[in-house]
């Protein structure tokens, strides 16, 4: 539900602007995040299960990817994560980001 409020519509969905980075659409969002690299930047990976400080989506919501090697804008572009959302995103990883 996170994904499909914030960083679907226009962005990471088939012919979205960052269609080419990691699709969050269902069926495709699990296997494009957890335990896979970036495109853009290959030595990071986009969620490390169990470990949020290691994973590029954590520094991607928080603006500290530049800090963490990575590069682009804070996500989600034009919008703000809910505190209470990036609490669950970062929960989520740390108890090795089930399906």
């Amino acid at each position: 539900p996170i994904w499909d409020a914030n960083c679907v519509m226009a962005c990471h969905e088939p012919a979205g602007s960052a269609a080419s980075s990691v699709l969050l659409t269902p069926g495709e969002a699990y296997d494009g995040l957890v335990d896979k690299n970036s495109i853009a930047f290959p030595s990071l990976v986009h969620v490390v299960p169990g470990n949020r400080d290691d994973s590029y989506l954590w520094h991607k919501i928080n603006n500290t990817q530049l800090e963490f090697g990575g590069g682009g804008s804070k996500m989600p572009l034009g919008g703000m994560l809910s505190s209470d959302d990036i609490t669950k995103i970062g929960e989520w990883i740390n108890q090795g980001a089930k399906p």
